[in-house]
């Protein structure tokens, strides 16, 4: 199986991946939750083991935002833990985490802990070959050292150079436009104060895919800011000064986009609720989050990037959480379940029995 280890400390990775490695597993690591997100985006695993100690609300956040999104398959997620606390555990477990590992890993219990996983997947392919579907190597999911095509236009964007280094990008529109050295810090909190906000979106029409980019600052920020850059302060020029820097940002990524192959469109900047910050990208697949630093002002950045396509599905691999696109009708063309419907885990049993199971169903992207 492909594994991804998430764990800032490199000793621990080092000793964690050289066992499954011992084990047959496939690995791969990261140190954030940046990182972790990426390594997602080029290629999902089977099974991730995140350090609870990442910090923790960044750990069960990861896990939670991990669950939202709408991948190929199920993937795994155990916490590996050293005397968490209880509220953290159960939150844990509730934002969508499998089992725990208990530092010190040892060989002996990830083995045992990913049986279950194996057994899965394994009775996952037994079932394809047994509706005559056949599987490429990345459907079942065994190691392998060759490199995989993103599987959708989604995918593809989120690989790509202009993806990655979009944290350049933009700290080089605001280093322009600042006239200042910021520094990146990652990821945003989403505890950050916020006192302004704006937001702009980018579109492309041939794959349906948007990205959303928001920036914001908390008070002092904007304030000292603008009187950096206009010599003066005001509510409307730390407006405009803001809507700008959303601007440039989007002008910055349309042509990294671009030199990518993919053509985006852009809107123009609106200004966002503060509360509204962290919603403003949340339904969307791919996320990042980080903060531009100079002269003990910040700007928070948030990037979203979504599909608008429906997203097909087969009954067979129906999950709790998935939302309907359109309505679900069985064979003598009787409705089963309208579009809308959020599946519950029942409901996903009562389809896969009462269905064949690769009959298509579209659900709602992002919906998982």
């Amino acid at each position: 199986m492909r594994v991804l280890v998430v764990d800032r400390d490199l000793g621990d990775t080092a000793r964690t991946s050289a066992a499954l490695r011992e084990l047959g597993h496939e690995v791969v690591s990261a140190k954030t939750e940046l990182e972790a997100n990426r390594r997602i985006a080029a290629k999902v695993p089977d099974v991730v083991l995140v350090d609870a100690q990442l910090p923790p609300a960044d750990a069960i956040r990861f896990i939670r935002e991990l669950r939202s999104r709408v991948l190929p398959h199920y993937v795994y997620v155990f916490l590996m833990t050293q005397g968490l606390a209880e509220t953290h555990l159960r939150a844990a477990y509730e934002a969508g985490c499998d089992g725990e590992l208990h530092k010190p890993l040892s060989a002996g219990q990830l083995a045992a802990r990913l049986v279950a996983p194996h057994r899965i997947l394994e009775l996952e392919a037994e079932l394809l070959r047994r509706a005559g579907v056949d599987l490429p190597a990345e459907s079942t999911r065994v190691p392998s050292s060759a490199g995989d095509e993103p599987a959708t236009p989604l995918d593809a964007v989120a690989a790509s150079d202009a993806w990655q280094s979009m944290q350049k990008e933009l700290k080089g529109v605001v280093d322009t436009f600042l006239m200042l050295d910021v520094a990146v810090d990652a990821p945003a909190p989403d505890t950050a104060d916020v006192a302004i906000a704006s937001g702009i979106l980018l579109s492309n029409a041939e794959h349906q895919l948007e990205v959303r980019l928001a920036v914001a600052m908390d008070a002092h920020s904007a304030q000292s800011l603008t009187a950096h850059v206009f010599g003066e302060d005001s509510a409307e020029l730390e407006g405009d000064m803001l809507s700008e820097l959303a601007n440039m940002g989007m002008g910055a990524l349309k042509e990294a986009f671009s030199q990518g192959a993919f053509a985006f469109t852009g809107g123009l900047p609106e200004p966002l609720p503060p509360d509204h910050l962290y919603h403003y990208s949340a339904t969307c697949q791919r996320q990042e989050s980080f903060v531009l630093s100079a002269q003990g002002a910040s700007i928070v950045v948030r990037i979203g990037l979504c599909s608008k396509q429906n997203v097909k599905v087969t009954a067979d691999t129906l999950r709790e959480g998935m939302v309907l696109a359109k309505d679900v009708f069985n064979a003598r063309g009787m409705l089963l379940l309208g579009a809308g419907t959020r599946i519950s885990s029942t409901m996903a049993e009562r389809l896969k029995h009462a269905l064949v199971p690769k009959h298509p169903i579209e659900v709602a992207p992002g919906a998982s």
